[in-house]
């Protein structure tokens, strides 16, 4: 028969593994793709790690205290001492170990990006971008945020967008929020680029007028990554040269 203390003890092993993964900035995209028992394995997979580093500690330190004649233990203090339970030492051993394993997936990630929220997520976004299991386009998106050039999306209905993306999300999404600078059409016959509307001058007029910063979240658009045929890195001062070779075609 399976006693209750094993099975809390695999459910503070999932817990525990489930937040460490969520914390390490390595594992927080692909965490969040996984669903059902897909989760609940490599969570209690990950805590059955964490929890087996603990017990070396625990071993570490029982040795150590052994050789200095000293003994403390957290759990018997707060069981025992506090609340008066008689709590056997397989107890005490497995919430000095479980309370170890806490402490380690609590500070092991955060000592992976060095405890900044800033430098969590650089390298979320970085492990994200290297994720081959990740959203379509997304190390598109990473190289735009990296160099700084907009993306241009040609659509299924020839409709073209050109501009940054706003957001990005681990988990599976549909849409894509983008800030246009431009958006026009291909030809039909020949897909030329033709670029009609300029938001990026627009927005510029608005604010040379108004003498404030214009809100560029009244300017999103929303692209349905379905209806996406291609996208690229788009560089304005080629566009001039490429114009210029296409019309000797």
């Amino acid at each position: 028969m399976i006693r209750p203390t094993s099975l809390l003890l695999v459910l503070v092993m999932c817990v525990l593994g489930y937040y460490y993964l969520k914390s390490n900035p390595k594992t927080a995209s692909k965490l969040e793709r996984t669903e059902g028992y897909h989760t609940f394995l490599w969570s209690v997979g990950e805590g059955m790690v964490l929890f087996f580093r603990a017990l070396v500690i625990y071993c570490i330190a029982k040795l150590v205290f052994t050789m200095t004649g000293v003994y403390f233990s957290f759990s018997s203090l707060v069981l025992v001492d506090i609340l008066s339970l008689e709590a056997s030492h397989f107890d005490i051993l497995t919430c000095d170990v479980a309370l170890i394993a806490w402490v380690l997936s609590w500070a092991t990630p955060r000592y992976v990006y060095n405890f900044s929220q800033a430098e969590y997520e650089n390298q979320l976004f970085g492990w994200f971008a290297q994720d081959k299991g990740a959203p379509e386009f997304n190390q598109l998106f990473y190289k735009s945020l990296e160099s700084g050039l907009p993306i241009l999306f040609t659509m299924s209905d020839r409709k073209v967008f050109i501009g940054y993306i706003t957001e990005m999300h681990p988990a599976d999404f549909n849409d894509i929020q983008l800030v246009p600078l431009y958006s026009g059409y291909r030809c039909e016959k020949t897909l030329e680029l033709n670029l009609v509307t300029p938001y990026v001058e627009i927005i510029q007029d608005i604010e040379s007028e108004e003498s404030q910063d214009v809100d560029l979240n009244e300017f999103l658009v929303t692209l349905p990554i379905r209806e996406i045929v291609h996208a690229h890195l788009f560089n304005f001062e080629y566009l001039g040269s490429f114009e210029e070779l296409e019309g000797r075609c």
